[in-house]
């Protein structure tokens, strides 16, 4: 099938009748003819450079062009504002936008997949999406700025068809029409298949489906691997207790490490250094507090890892430590202060964790309940130490008892505002010790025998905290113990 540009040239080729029309009459002339409409002819003229026969009079034809005209001849000023042009030659866009110092080429093929992507009859992405799958397709990216005029430049809306304003003049209206429809059907096994949620759910549903769960997961894992790295400390072990004192259970919160995330004062390096100076802590601690314990707890409450999936647009830029690495890097260091407690204090350790909202595997909040790398995390790490008891809560709460106080360990982002409710909730008889993380700065509140102690974090006072959230605090991590009569909140230990 010939093309509509061949059939217009060979219809002013053999047509003598044309002679003496102006090129808006033989645009709507041909138009009959060729079943395509006059202003698309017409367009088709004006690109040929055609011109009616000479001593013909026509008056002059106003034209709407996209863009700009080319810069005057005779003064030498180039036009301003944006506007663009077309090479056909060369398949290529060239757009003069303001905001930038040179011109821009874009490919024909590049202004096709942006239009196919932006238009709701396509993907219907937003210009943040379409910036990030450009990259992935053609390994550049504009602007959301640049993206945006050039679209507007070329008329290109929300409700436009999803083809690129060269398809559309190169094409009949029958060849637009199956063009649009085998786009549309593409875009939508591409929906289908690709939408993140049903994608995640239909994941979650077979893995639900199939009993596999994390323990069975990793198992099989550890599987590929012949040993786990052993984590030598070599703590100092010396405690003299004063036996005639009330015993004690201390109860250490880990929280909020944020393995991976790299901000102006906070990097993998700054963490580990900072692991050390916990270390010093607690050794510290232990030589001076003269209390006699026979159980040491450990509340690991959340968000060890910054995200070994990308939680939202552009945070693996924010990371020196990406994917499985985190998970990995991670775990050791939590078996690290694990393995060192288990050398120090003396006494048996145990561990209680629950998961927090950066240890989630998909951006969706609520696609990935068990925040399956964050408990992949804790997992590793009990495989690395020696003989500490874990207990993995699975739910948003983990909850024991010590003496006759009831523990309540949450990273908080899935718990009631008010955190004393768990206590009604949990049903907690006698003295309450509630312990959360998030909010990266230690605070502690108590209501008649209900006290909640939030931690600190290990990155301190990030650009987010101060910027956006308007908290500023220096990185730390809480302890607190607990007697036969009640809590004792809370130890602040600076790192």
């Amino acid at each position: 099938m010939s093309t509509l540009r061949e059939r217009l040239e060979k219809s002013l080729e053999e047509r003598e009748d044309l002679d003496g029309l102006t090129q808006a009459n033989i645009a709507r002339v041909l138009a009959r003819d060729l079943g395509a409409l006059p202003d698309t002819i017409g367009r088709y003229l004006r690109r040929m450079g055609y011109k009616p026969s000479p001593g013909k009079t026509e008056k002059p034809e106003k034209t709407k062009t996209k863009g700009k005209p080319e810069a005057n001849k005779e003064t030498g000023k180039k036009p301003r504002g944006n506007h663009f042009t077309h090479n056909q030659e060369k398949n290529t866009y060239t757009f003069h936008l303001g905001s930038l110092s040179e011109p821009l080429d874009i490919s024909d093929m590049e202004i096709e997949h942006w239009v196919r992507w932006y238009t709701e009859a396509g993907a219907g992405l937003s210009l943040s999406e379409i910036c990030r799958k450009t990259y992935q397709e053609h390994k550049w990216s504009p602007t959301e700025g640049a993206l945006k005029s050039i679209l507007k430049l070329l008329g290109i809306s929300k409700g436009s068809p999803p083809l690129a304003p060269h398809v559309i003049e190169d094409s009949t209206t029958e060849e637009a029409v199956e063009t649009w429809r085998e786009i549309a059907q593409s875009e939508v096994e591409t929906k289908f298949r690709a939408t993140e949620a049903k994608y995640w759910k239909n994941l979650y549903e077979k893995t639900k489906h199939k009993l596999l769960r994390v323990d069975n997961l990793v198992n099989s894992v550890l599987e590929n691997f012949e040993t786990l790295p052993e984590v030598h400390i070599g703590a100092p072990h010396y405690r003299r207790p004063n036996k005639s004192l009330d015993p004690c259970v201390p109860i250490l919160m880990l929280s909020d490490w944020h393995v991976g995330m790299k901000d102006i004062d906070f990097s993998f390096d700054v963490l580990e250094k900072r692991i050390e100076v916990l270390f010093g802590e607690l050794e510290e601690w232990l030589h001076i507090y003269r209390r006699p314990f026979e159980e040491f707890h450990v509340a690991v409450a959340g968000d060890i890892i910054d995200g070994a999936v990308e939680l939202r647009s552009g945070q693996n830029l924010e990371q020196d430590i990406h994917g499985a690495e985190q998970i990995a890097q991670a775990s050791r260091l939590l078996a690290k202060v694990i393995c060192w407690l288990e050398e120090s204090v003396g006494s048996p350790v145990f561990v209680h964790t629950v998961t927090g909202n950066h240890g989630r595997a998909t951006k969706s909040r609520r696609e990935d309940p068990e925040r399956l790398c964050e408990s992949i995390c804790y997992v590793l790490a009990e495989e690395m130490t020696r003989t500490a008891v874990w207990h993995r809560h699975t739910n948003p709460v983990g909850m024991w008892k010590v003496f006759d106080t009831t523990c309540l360990v949450t990273h908080g982002d899935r718990t009631p505002r008010d955190l004393k409710k768990l206590a009604w909730s949990y049903s907690a008889s006698g003295p309450t010790i509630i312990l959360s993380g998030h909010k990266h700065h230690m605070s502690v509140l108590q209501e008649r025998d209900i006290f909640l102690v939030a931690g600190g974090s290990l990155c301190g006072t990030t650009g987010y905290a101060r910027d956006q959230l308007g908290v500023a605090a220096p990185p730390s991590q809480v302890l607190v113990e607990v007697r036969k009569s009640g809590p004792r909140p809370g130890w602040y230990i600076p790192v």
